[in-house]
């Protein structure tokens, strides 16, 4: 994986190991992946019970107890007061779903602390749980694509999932942006645009054109095609006259 991958995916972090504040971005129609709201220990903090789709299913608690139940291990890099810190949010957490299994936040939450240790395992459960108590939403899967996409580095999981989420929900703009930075900086620019202008034709049903011809122009941009770059950014500007920024990327493509 290139070293352009690898530095974005570092910081793209805490995106893929929260959860609740990509809902909110979404809902807020802020696509930038920064000024995400976290606690004191830097770990996005959440809670989506008040808004999950319907649909929920019940699920059978006596399952769980093995992975309530379960130890985990800190990366050497945590040093004891971080470890006390992560260790009694994630105790929490599980004393919470011991007593109620049935809680779609918190099995969102567990399994970002999870991934925040590197426990990708676990993280995985708690997600996979997640869509199984409400398989209407695209949340887990879209963390799902994320863990595997970025962490786990198995691009064919990855894709299942962000596929999952943008089948569950359209406006999972995030799961089309995070899979197309995969393909680009996979080496797979075409695959990206095509991803993309897919979206793009579906965007009229979403409200999300500018969004979808922000995204192209920075693909075309990032994979050195100026030409279809400024194209959209002045489709994008045409579209969003008060777009500073596409203004100053048409402006700096055209003396280039």
């Amino acid at each position: 994986m290139s070293k352009k991958l690898t530095i974005y995916s570092v910081s793209l972090l805490l995106l893929a190991l929260g959860s609740f504040f990509i809902y909110k971005d979404i809902a807020k129609n802020n696509f930038k992946i920064a000024d995400l709201n976290t606690n004191s220990s830097g770990v996005a903090s959440t809670s989506v019970d008040s808004v999950v789709p319907a649909g929920t299913v019940k699920l059978d608690c006596s399952k769980f107890s093995d992975f309530l139940n379960r130890s985990f291990v800190f990366p050497g890099n945590f040093n004891a007061e971080t470890q006390n810190s992560y260790s009694e949010r994630i105790n929490k957490l599980v004393s919470s779903l011991k007593s109620n299994c049935n809680s779609f936040g918190t099995w969102l939450d567990l399994g970002q602390w999870y991934g925040s240790i590197g426990d990708y395992d676990a993280a995985k459960f708690a997600w996979e749980t997640a869509s199984q108590m409400e398989p209407n939403s695209f949340l887990p899967y879209h963390n799902l694509g994320n863990l595997y996409g970025f962490f786990v580095k198995d691009m064919k999981k990855s894709e299942e999932y962000y596929f999952k989420a943008i089948d569950k929900d359209l406006n999972s703009l995030n799961s089309y942006s995070d899979l197309a930075d995969l393909y680009l900086y996979g080496g797979q620019p075409q695959k990206a645009i095509d991803l993309l202008k897919g979206g793009l034709n579906q965007s009229m049903l979403t409200n999300s054109y500018a969004f979808f011809l922000q995204k192209l122009a920075f693909v075309y941009r990032e994979s050195g095609d100026k030409a279809n770059a400024l194209k959209y950014f002045e489709m994008l500007f045409s579209a969003d006259p008060a777009n500073v920024s596409a203004k100053q990327e048409i402006e700096i493509l055209k003396a280039q």
